[in-house]
């Protein structure tokens, strides 16, 4: 019941890559639908959403989420968070698009200090946000691994969970990457609790977080707006793109 055949050579082909292949067409079609012309929230959605759906994938058929698929991500935000910096920079007019706004209006203002100038640009910047989210990640993965082998005396998160946070910190930003962190523990239990009174796992074995994490973030990214009008709180950066 669980199986299909190739047509060709007769072998067994398990129906959860059927699964896979519907799961991955709905985040394509998903994406489309967020779809924006502004092209630093192009990039940013696409690598998200297909990078995190890679990860899921090498998590639940390997259990491994490879340094190189998690932090690809990383690399790609931070990239598109310097260009933008740097566009913001040369370009005065180009802070209209910026979330911050309201707080660095004046940072061209001819009575202001260069050297404050420059300092207020730095602690706006989307750069060092998307820093702050890799360093974010880092240190809350990193503090579970070790405290779960020291205290407990037990495996715990893998780095691979940690790489992955790193990456989509520097891609979502700090707050994104709480917001997606904070969705995905939830999901994860709830998903993996009836299992275990099910008795289909055992609290002992070994269960991939990968994909718990992938639909933390995919929820961020697709459903931030929502999440973060709904406690009155300002947009991070890359929603206010949606708007450019």
């Amino acid at each position: 019941f669980f199986f299909f055949y190739c047509r060709f050579c007769g072998s067994k082909i398990h129906v959860k890559h059927l699964i896979f292949e519907i799961v991955g067409f709905g985040l394509g079609m998903g994406t489309f639908a967020f779809f924006n012309t502004n092209i630093y929230f192009v990039i940013i959605l696409f690598t998200g959403v297909f990078t995190l759906y890679l990860n899921a994938l090498t998590d639940i058929e390997e259990g491994n989420i490879y340094d190189v698929f998690a932090l690809f991500p990383g690399v790609i935000g931070l990239m598109v968070r310097l260009v933008w910096d740097i566009f913001s920079v040369n370009n005065v007019h180009s802070y209209k698009y910026n979330c911050f706004a309201p707080y660095i209006n004046d940072i061209f203002a001819k009575e202001t200090p260069e050297t404050f100038q420059f300092f207020k640009h730095i602690l706006n910047s989307q750069t060092l946000d998307g820093i702050i989210g890799v360093l974010l990640g880092y240190v809350l993965f990193a503090g579970m691994i070790v405290f779960s082998k020291i205290i407990l005396k037990k495996e715990g998160m893998g780095w691979g969970d940690c790489t992955l946070a790193m990456g989509m910190g520097a891609l979502l930003g700090s707050k994104l990457l709480l917001v997606g962190l904070y969705i995905g523990f939830i999901f994860g239990g709830l998903a993996i609790t009836p299992l275990i009174f099910l008795g289909i796992l055992k609290r002992t074995d070994t269960i991939p977080f990968g994909p718990a994490l992938a639909v933390g973030f995919l929820i961020s990214l697709f459903f931030g707006p929502y999440i973060f009008n709904y406690f009155n709180l300002p947009l991070p950066w890359l929603f206010c793109l949606m708007r450019t």
